[in-house]
């Protein structure tokens, strides 16, 4: 994202996510705060904003794919 450039917004209509290697960098930034090892999502949605994606779709079809392939990046171990 450039600077001054308004982050992209992600809703139900999203069709384009996040790139993976931005959804893995946000879950490395959230993942194990206060030595609970899971993610945090609220730090997760924080970081992802700063990428210049704003998450308007909580708890909707495209959060839980965002979700799914960060879950399936912890379980394979790119994110720890």
């Amino acid at each position: 994202m450039e600077y001054g450039q308004e982050p992209v917004e992600i809703t139900r209509e999203t069709t384009e996510l996040p790139p993976r290697h931005i959804l893995i960098e946000c879950g490395e930034g959230s993942y194990g705060l206060g030595n609970r090892f899971v993610i945090n999502w609220d730090a997760f949605y924080e970081i992802l904003e700063i990428y210049g994606w704003d998450m308007q779709d909580f708890e909707g079809p495209t959060d839980n794919k965002i979700r799914r392939i960060v879950r399936e990046a912890v379980r394979e171990g790119e994110i720890s």
